[in-house]
């Protein structure tokens, strides 16, 4: 029987609230990993970032996607991502 597999990214350095104050980010990572769907479903976390410490329920696939590009879309990539941060565009 074939399944449908579907990713869900967890954001870079992803840790749940401590404490009560629960994001809507953190609340839908959590339904969904204690909710038992339909057996043709399975939903995994991905992680591009690190492979997180807390314990998940769903499988977690850690891709580390800087294997994935060459030296200079690696540059490209962090320039971006720097520029993003301090909004320069």
């Amino acid at each position: 029987m074939n399944k449908l597999s579907i990713g869900i990214i967890l954001k870079e350095g992803y840790t749940p609230e401590l404490g009560g104050g629960f994001s809507y980010y953190d609340s839908v990572v959590e339904a969904i990993d204690n909710y038992e769907f339909h057996t043709d479903l399975e939903f995994r976390f991905i992680s591009f970032h690190s492979i997180p410490s807390n314990k998940f329920k769903k499988k977690i696939d850690f891709i580390n996607i800087q294997d994935y590009f060459s030296w200079n879309e690696k540059l490209s990539f962090r320039l971006t991502k720097l520029l993003k941060k301090y909004s320069f565009f």
